[in-house]
């Protein structure tokens, strides 16, 4: 990098090569100290900041710790499912030189171009958008931003499959209440990741109709439970 010296004295300036140190903490701090001390003396030192080397340094939007994703039931085999959503994965950082981007996935390297026609890669970034989902894709990713200077390291991304079993089914049972008297009902939610909400409905006249249930004398607690 080369700095320019314009001295009081003289009337002259002086052009010449300094040499920057490595962007370690310390040793630039002492070099800007040497640059402080110049500019309050017979020397202003005028720097050219955009050429001093830095290590990368995210400014992405931070990504959700779990990102789920759904799979299209349509299809005849596991083996096939697809989900027609899409899910992006957030990587970009600033450096001097910019950085290259490398993705890991399970903490093995996960070479983007390998999955062409499922990945798009977000251009000037290391984000890239991931479709056509598949079971095997889930797992825990992590973004590299790397040049000459140092490392980032992103946080994790766990993408995981989201899904949920069907009720056992079990025929309708007849409960009878004395007018005036209370009533409890247990339910045991089907295995689902994530944990699923439970909501009780009222079956309504109308075969395939439900209705909600808005009464005050009636209600549910965090045991999935109606009373």
């Amino acid at each position: 990098m080369v700095t320019h010296y314009n001295c009081k004295g003289g009337g002259r300036s002086l052009e010449r090569p300094f040499a920057v140190p490595p962007p370690v903490i310390m040793r630039l701090s002492l070099w800007l100290l040497l640059l402080t001390g110049l500019s309050t003396g017979y020397c202003a030192a005028d720097v050219d900041w955009s050429q001093i080397p830095t290590p990368p340094v995210f400014h992405h939007v931070h990504n959700d710790p779990i990102l789920y994703f759904t799979l299209d039931s349509k299809t005849i085999t596991e083996a096939h499912l697809e989900n027609l959503k899409e899910r992006t994965l957030r990587c970009a950082a600033r450096g001097n030189p910019p950085p290259r981007y490398e993705w890991r996935k399970d903490d093995k390297p996960f070479l983007l171009d390998m999955y062409q026609g499922r990945v798009a890669k977000v251009p000037g970034e290391g984000s890239f958008v991931f479709s056509k989902l598949t079971e095997s894709d889930q797992g825990v990713y992590q973004c590299l931003a790397i040049n000459d200077n140092g490392t980032a390291v992103s946080e994790k991304i766990k993408l995981e499959h989201t899904w949920i079993n069907r009720f056992e089914p079990l025929p309708p049972e007849t409960v009878e209440v004395e007018l005036g008297g209370s009533y409890s009902r247990n339910c045991t939610p089907p295995d689902s990741n994530p944990k699923p909400r439970v909501y009780w409905i009222l079956k309504g006249n109308e075969e395939g109709v439900f209705d909600s249930i808005n009464a005050s004398h009636i209600s549910s607690n965090e045991q999935v439970g109606l009373m």
